[in-house]
């Protein structure tokens, strides 16, 4: 029988981090273009149409509906926008000062969350592997550590 964790790990950390970065990938910005879209209206088309035109009768899942966002409470939105911003609150600020850990964490998280290649982003950050993965882990205990510190609560779900 496990027990309940109850305090942060580096693994809960990555994961949150993640979790974070795969919701601000869904939620639409204010800032930058919003891309390239039609003023015209969606065609509406039932099933005769369809069939009319030769097309199948099976009606494909719009793209945008399943790349819609899922809705979060305000909660979420608080505790994603936190997690975002523990690699630089927690490695960069106060007496530790190491940017190329916060950047090797974030780096590390992001290639997860958007199924990228870790060494890749290493490369562009001109850090060998070895040294990014020990950062990365580094980073990840030391961010553990302080928010178990500071008793932020675990994440539920």
């Amino acid at each position: 029988m496990s027990r309940p964790v109850e305090t942060w790990t580096p693994d809960l950390v990555r994961e949150a981090i993640v979790e974070a970065m795969r919701w601000q990938a869904r939620v639409p910005s204010k800032d930058g273009p919003r891309g390239i879209s039609s003023g015209m209206p969606a065609i509406q088309m039932d099933i005769e149409d369809r069939l009319a035109e030769g097309w199948d009768s099976v009606v494909p899942v719009d793209e945008l509906e399943a790349a819609a966002p899922i809705p979060v409470t305000p909660e979420d939105v608080s505790r994603y926008y936190e997690a975002l911003c523990w690699p630089s609150e927690y490695l960069t600020k106060g007496g530790m000062r190491d940017p190329d850990m916060a950047r090797a964490v974030s780096a590390a998280c992001l290639a997860e969350a958007a199924d990228r290649s870790f060494a890749k982003m290493l490369e562009k950050l001109g850090l060998s592997r070895s040294r990014g993965h020990a950062l990365r882990d580094r980073g990840l205990a030391i961010i553990s550590v302080r928010l178990s510190e500071k008793g932020v609560p675990l994440w539920q779900g």
